[in-house]
């Protein structure tokens, strides 16, 4: 009986390390199925990080280039404030001197009128002295 129960445990024995390979085999594929699903959400995780990392980039330049154009737009309202006082000036002298020119206009045709009246008068006196 000593024989068959040595036989009994060498066969348990087997029957347990085949199980026991079985297990450690699963229990690699396992982890090789699980290191390689990390490998890739790494990855993922890693192409997500680049992918962020560029928008951040990008938003920085547009904040930036936003920053700009806010600074050149204040500039460019500065230079229209300007601008527009500088048309109001005109404007004004323009108006002076227009009134100025119909002041002239006016005295021209009044000293026209004397004129007139002066050619008048020395035809009648050199008329009167014929």
């Amino acid at each position: 009986m000593t024989a068959q129960r040595e036989n009994g445990w060498g066969v348990i024995k087997v029957m347990a390390q085949v199980v026991i390979g079985a297990l450690l085999t699963t229990l690699a594929g396992s982890a090789a199925y699980t290191a390689k699903t990390l490998s890739n959400h790494e990855s993922r995780l890693s192409v997500v990080e680049d992918w962020k990392r560029e928008r951040s980039a990008k938003m920085d330049e547009i904040a930036k280039d936003i920053g700009e154009m806010k600074t050149r737009n204040a500039g460019v309202d500065q230079q229209s404030r300007a601008t527009d006082m500088l048309v109001r000036d005109v404007s004004a002298q323009i108006r002076v001197m227009s009134d100025t020119l119909i002041r002239m206009q006016e005295g021209q045709s009044a000293i026209r009128e004397k004129m007139v009246s002066l050619q008048v008068m020395t035809d009648e006196l050199n008329k009167g002295t014929k």
